[in-house]
């Protein structure tokens, strides 16, 4: 029985190769199933299925931890290949269905629509009325993901998130600085500027470090001065946090548009320690279609910026 019968067929599906993928990839049932979000026994059925219709064994199930079988291990490059063309077909086939349609969508942080994106909005609009665009609120590494499986077109993020965006392409849009935000009646609220060193026994309330590199870069900053924020809460919208803070409950680091919001009882303090909180857009390089590249350089003249 040739290749080509087993699957015009239906007896080798694209889902027992991407399940087969994932065990080979982690050689471990239970994490692989967990990245799938599937059950460890439909996996393990499927996988054993796949070992079936080709007749032969392609993991080693005999000692403690799954390993491959020579057979495997070429099954495992061979699907990783396939799985990779057939992500980058479908992409372009997304890409000219969205460019044909004339659709823009965006993906971005809460705050960047404190930093001038509606300005960009309508420019581009005057330049292309014709295109929709569309908004999705994600964070950072929601937004490369989506960016993988070319559900959004660009995406706007932090310059702490820049690390987190590899592989795709990030430029900076409007430059701005981390800026100390905290009640009027905290003991600190009327100090002209504040270093981190002032902050290092106050409480914080801090967006969550899975979700957000700025916050992630701030813990770093500061164990390289000596020590560990005391991070009372964490969230991840900016009115909870503000909440927080107005409640005189704890103090927070935040980009500098914020200042731009109204904000209840709260005072902004210059930070005197240099921590970019940049906003940055990010996309595709290699995949990226015209309104992409005319979106990008409204942003780019709107923040008056060059590429970061």
């Amino acid at each position: 029985m040739t290749v080509n019968h087993l699957l015009d067929s239906g007896r080798i599906s694209m889902k027992m190769l991407r399940y087969f993928a994932a065990v080979a990839q982690r050689l471990h049932f239970g994490l692989a199933a967990s990245d799938l979000c599937i059950s460890k026994s439909a996996l393990s059925t499927q996988v054993r299925e796949l070992e079936s219709v080709l007749g032969l064994s392609l993991l080693d199930r005999s000692h403690k931890r799954v390993t491959l079988t020579a057979a495997g291990a070429v099954m495992k490059l061979e699907c990783e290949q396939l799985l990779a063309a057939m992500e980058q077909s479908l992409n372009r086939v997304l890409q000219v269905g969205r460019s044909q349609s004339q659709t823009l969508n965006i993906g971005l942080i809460s705050s960047a629509v404190w930093d001038g994106l509606f300005s960009a909005i309508e420019s581009f609009r005057a330049q292309r009325p014709q295109v929709a665009v569309n908004f999705i609120e994600l964070a950072p590494s929601e937004q490369r993901q989506a960016l993988r499986e070319q559900r959004i077109d660009v995406g706007l993020c932090r310059d702490g998130d820049r690390q987190a965006m590899a592989p795709f392409s990030v430029q900076r849009v409007k430059s701005e600085s981390m800026w100390v935000v905290l009640s009027e009646r905290h003991p600190l609220a009327l100090e002209p500027v504040l270093s981190l060193r002032q902050l290092q026994h106050q409480d914080w309330v801090m967006f969550d470090p899975k979700r957000s590199g700025s916050a992630a870069m701030v813990q770093d900053h500061c164990r390289q001065l000596g020590f560990v924020p005391r991070v009372r809460h964490q969230v991840v919208e900016p009115q909870t946090m503000m909440a927080f803070v107005s409640a005189n409950q704890a103090l927070a680091l935040v980009p500098e548009c914020f200042r731009r919001q109204q904000w209840h009882k709260v005072r902004f303090v210059p930070l005197q320690d240099p921590l970019a909180a940049d906003l940055c857009v990010v996309h595709d390089s290699r995949q990226s279609h015209r309104l992409v590249a005319t979106f990008i350089d409204t942003l780019l003249t709107i923040g008056n910026c060059t590429d970061g």
